[in-house]
């Protein structure tokens, strides 16, 4: 366990401030260069903000996404996070919205660990939609 200090925490709490607001540039700025991160849509794990930052820019159409932190839970470096996260679908207008939670390590004033756990479902429903959406004929004007 790496100490808690002050600074510590308040780097996570910043870090909870742009997570609820997807704010994935402050995100990145708050983790280590060899931060490790998981969720569902990757097939184990991603090393190094470079490969995230890849896996980040794949969501462009997703707008307005929003988490709402249901309950936050932490125990030494581990802050534990439970949320509702909601958006719009950028291609097809739909509002869509889905439960989750997340597991965040702390050390040496940087973020080294970010897990997501969520049913995968709903986002795929939404990549497809749009995929649909967009490749829809236009009307000749």
């Amino acid at each position: 366990l790496c100490d808690l200090s002050l600074a510590c925490m308040s780097i996570l709490a910043a870090y909870e401030k742009a997570f609820v607001n997807d704010n994935h540039s402050i995100m990145l700025e708050l983790m280590a260069d060899a931060v490790t991160f998981a969720d569902p849509f990757i097939d184990g794990e991603l090393c190094g903000k470079e490969a995230l930052k890849k896996h980040l820019s794949q969501g462009g159409m997703l707008k307005n996404v929003m988490q709402e932190i249901t309950a936050r839970a932490q125990e030494g470096d581990l802050l534990f996070l439970r949320w509702h996260h909601s958006g719009t679908n950028g291609v097809t207008g739909g509002q869509y919205g889905f439960d989750g939670a997340s597991m965040i390590r702390v050390c040496d004033g940087q973020v080294v660990e970010h897990r997501d756990f969520f049913d995968p479902k709903v986002l795929r429903l939404e990549i497809k939609a749009a995929l649909k959406a967009s490749s829809k004929p236009r009307a000749k004007l």
